[in-house]
């Protein structure tokens, strides 16, 4: 069966969150190696304002200084409840 170019699989997104740089780039570049479209961020501004375009996936650092990554996943779980 010939489905052509019918079917377009688009890459699932990733958001990678550490506050150190060096682990959060290696992270990402692995995954883009294995086709996700992914991007990083390090600090808590930045996540702000990368949560408003939630990805599919989210690779989370659980001990940060400021806001750790259990204070993060509560945050997101009240704001984007029901959306998943």
């Amino acid at each position: 069966m010939d489905f052509g170019n019918s079917f377009v699989i688009k890459a699932l997104s990733l958001l990678v969150v550490d506050d150190e740089p060096e682990v959060a780039e290696f992270i990402r570049e692995v995954a883009c190696d294995a086709g996700f479209h992914a991007r990083s961020v390090c600090d808590s501004p930045d996540f702000s304002t990368a949560e408003m375009d939630m990805p599919d996936m989210l690779v989370l650092d659980l001990q940060m200084p400021g806001r750790d990554g259990v204070e993060t996943i509560r945050a997101l779980a009240k704001t984007h409840r029901g959306t998943a």
